[in-house]
């Protein structure tokens, strides 16, 4: 699924634990889990990081290429993990050899020198009838010249393409991928970086949402061609993770959890995708 996008477009998360107690006072001995599972799509996605204090930002959260990882399918099936050097995560050296199905549940298991930490997610159902008004997206050429900022605004309020989903009260998360094999950006080379920037960040749904719509800005794209829209069903752990980043650091005495004897998470997402077509609109 293209699951270093995913790391990706928000799913690797800044863990609060520099905001805690423990930043002050770590234990050295503990250490922070970030497991994501996907339905249908190889185990790739587990991270083993160390803890530091918040004055020793150069060793902060630095992946742990020893730990002994074991993940565990519906109790009876058990599957050891390797370390990926390149990718600084744990994953499953027999890609395919782990059926992961909505209902399914899961037990990881992680040792990292004496300590032994645990953490359990079940497959949620995957996301339904997941639509997209139209298959093609057109986005006009833009261009720096007279009257930019008037025909900018024209052509960022009529290059959308609104993503629908069953309203149902579940989280969702939305990513979108380019599936294009030649790259064709939208956006010219004088075109404002800053601009660029910004636009980018209306790429996806930011954090877990229950809306059951997204509208797609189609200038937050980088190139024309094909795309692929993803939108995941997630558990309440993770949920977890983003409400936690609205409190308060000086009342948040934990980070939010589901990995006991250690920190972090450990959820399962399935989902549903749909394609559409990036085109440019009245090419001369």
């Amino acid at each position: 699924m293209g699951q270093k996008k995913l790391i990706y477009l928000g799913l690797a998360f800044a863990f609060t634990v520099s905001s805690c107690h423990i930043a002050s006072q770590p234990d050295t001995s503990n250490y922070v889990v970030e497991a994501f599972i996907y339905e249908g799509i190889p185990v790739n996605d587990i991270t083993v990081k160390t803890i530091s204090s918040f004055s020793d930002s150069d060793n902060a959260n630095v992946p742990i290429s020893d730990a002994t990882v074991v993940l565990t399918r519906n109790q009876d099936q058990e599957y050891s993990l390797v370390f990926n050097e390149t990718t600084g995560k744990y994953e499953n050296p027999n890609p395919g050899s782990i059926d992961i199905v909505r209902g399914d549940r899961f037990d990881l298991m992680v040792t990292v020198g004496d300590r032994t930490s645990s953490g359990t997610t079940y497959v949620p159902e995957p996301t339904t009838n997941l639509r997209a008004e139209s298959d093609t997206l057109l986005i006009p050429n833009i261009s720096i010249g007279p009257d930019f900022q008037e025909r900018f605004t024209i052509a960022l309020q009529n290059s959308n393409l609104l993503v629908e989903w069953d309203p149902e009260s579940d989280f969702h998360y939305l990513v979108i991928e380019s599936r294009t094999d030649t790259l064709n950006p939208i956006f010219p080379e004088e075109f404002p970086e800053q601009l660029v920037n910004t636009l980018g960040q209306f790429r996806f749904i930011g954090e877990p949402s229950t809306d059951p719509s997204f509208e797609i800005v189609g200038f937050s794209l980088a190139t024309y061609g094909l795309h692929i829209i993803k939108v995941y069903r997630v558990n309440e752990e993770y949920v977890d993770l983003f409400e936690a980043e609205t409190q308060d650091s000086r009342d948040l005495n934990e980070p939010p959890s589901n990995i006991k004897n250690a920190l972090g998470v450990f959820t399962a997402f399935a989902g549903d995708s749909v394609f559409f077509d990036v085109v440019l609109d009245n090419p001369e």
